[in-house]
């Protein structure tokens, strides 16, 4: 039975690999004759983030091993200085290294230290990526990004309507969060009634943090679309990536993304020629009257609002048992009298709740790791930077970084918001998408 078991475990390994680089390979095919910087070719690497080469219980991730090539095709090219980011890196270094130091006294587990040694792992591999930077990043990361979009939007796609066709799949659906699989099947209890239904979550463990893969590319092309005219390359990639995420099923991810498509919006008006906001005004007119006209006219809106919420109404409440809202509610009791100064160690709250669950809140898991005063230094680092970033995109006249730095701005900013309902401090796009974002300025710029 457990030979059995091992060689379908195998089997399915090899089944998601296949998946994985059948979306590598479209996403290839995706950039055309476009041609992109080696080193930019990290963000189709970024969306696998539940799996690669298993080191002492931690995960080595395809970006990883990408940048760490990186890393040794540099010292072989005589290349020894890698170009930190003014004003950032080393205040990134100092936070993450008192983090590691505060974890090893706050808790009595080294699974504790993982997450400030995964973060660490995590900076030098961006700190590598964008020491490889050239004159064609403004141009070479959305390129990138739309690549990404369309590729690994076609796969699961496929995947999904060949797997609710009843078609088995290797590699396809997972039973359960550590399983391999690209499509969860999530079950819950509702009212008493176990309810199981196909969730799309990419390559995560979680359908939540999907939304990084498709929200800046579908940032990217929503700009462009609305800036530069209809391009078929742009509705396709935005066209999938609203599907996708749809079929992640995710509230969060789906009005997160709602919430980027509307702020991208906002940016093209903003910046905008005055042509372009002329044809964002009469677009804006068409739209709302369409829909005034759709609401008097017919039942079609109302049904569909009804036909939407009724795929969330047999999920669990944010107040239940294993709501979030309860899980958040105890976790801050639990900090309060543990130790609120200093906390109780980075991923150690699933050990202390009544439910064996973590904070499913990333700032709030945050908080309880490493105290009220270290953490709060930690998020409001992350939150500086941010703004920073969306002062750069307001003022910024360069137009050859303008889509860049407001798909940033606005992806990064989704991001921060959708980590509120999930754990995951060592989030890639997070944090690739904070050093490319810190990449583009004034300085930056006169240097490439």
């Amino acid at each position: 039975m457990q030979k059995f078991r091992c060689c379908d475990e195998g089997g399915k390994m090899m089944g998601i690999w296949f998946w994985i680089v059948l979306a590598w390979l479209l996403s290839a095919l995706a950039l055309g004759k476009r041609h992109i910087s080696m080193e930019h070719f990290v963000w189709i690497l970024l969306p696998i983030d539940m799996y690669g080469i298993q080191v002492a219980g931690i995960t080595i991730k395809p970006y990883m091993v990408f940048c760490g090539w990186l890393f040794l095709r540099m010292l072989l090219n005589g290349q020894t200085k890698i170009k930190a980011i003014r004003g950032w890196t080393l205040p990134a270094i100092g936070i993450i290294v008192i983090l590691f130091i505060v974890n090893m006294f706050n808790s009595s587990s080294l699974y504790s230290l993982s997450a400030p040694c995964m973060l660490m792992v995590v900076w030098f591999c961006m700190t590598i990526y964008t020491s490889f930077w050239g004159e064609t990043a403004q141009d070479d990361i959305p390129e990138a990004m739309i690549a990404t979009g369309i590729g690994y939007g076609f796969v699961f796609l496929i995947g999904f309507l060949l797997l609710t066709l009843g078609i088995p799949i290797s590699g396809g659906g997972a039973s359960e969060r550590t399983e391999p699989g690209f499509i969860l099947q999530f079950s819950n209890m509702f009212q008493g009634v176990l309810i199981q239904k196909w969730r799309l979550r990419g390559f995560t463990i979680d359908p939540n943090t999907m939304l990084g893969t498709f929200v800046f590319s579908g940032i990217v092309c929503l700009i462009r679309i609305l800036m530069e005219g209809n391009s078929k390359r742009e509705w396709l990639c935005l066209m999938l990536s609203m599907v996708c995420i749809f079929l992640s099923n995710s509230r969060t991810g789906l009005m997160c993304f709602a919430l980027a498509l509307v702020m991208s919006v906002f940016a093209a008006y903003w910046k905008g020629s005055p042509q372009i906001r002329k044809r964002i005004e009469v677009i804006t007119l068409i739209v709302i009257f369409v829909m005034i006209a759709v609401m008097v006219g017919t039942d079609w809106i109302r049904n569909l609002i009804s036909s939407f919420l009724g795929l969330y109404a047999n999920r669990s409440g944010l107040n239940d048992e294993y709501g979030r809202f309860t899980i958040w509610k105890e976790a801050v009791g639990i900090l309060m009298e543990k130790n609120p100064f200093f906390g109780i160690g980075m991923g150690q709250m699933q050990f202390y709740t009544s439910v064996n669950r973590a904070c499913h809140n990333t700032w709030l898991e945050c908080l309880c790791g490493n105290g009220i005063i270290l953490g709060s230094i930690f998020i409001l680092f992350l939150l500086f930077t941010l703004i920073k970033g969306g002062i750069k995109a307001k003022y910024n006249t360069c137009s050859r970084y303008n889509q860049l730095l407001w798909s940033l701005t606005i992806g990064i900013t989704v991001v921060v918001i959708s980590l509120i309902s999930v754990d995951n401090i060592t989030y890639s796009y997070l944090w690739f998408g904070l050093s490319a974002l810190m990449m583009i300025d004034t300085a930056s710029i006169k240097e490439m």
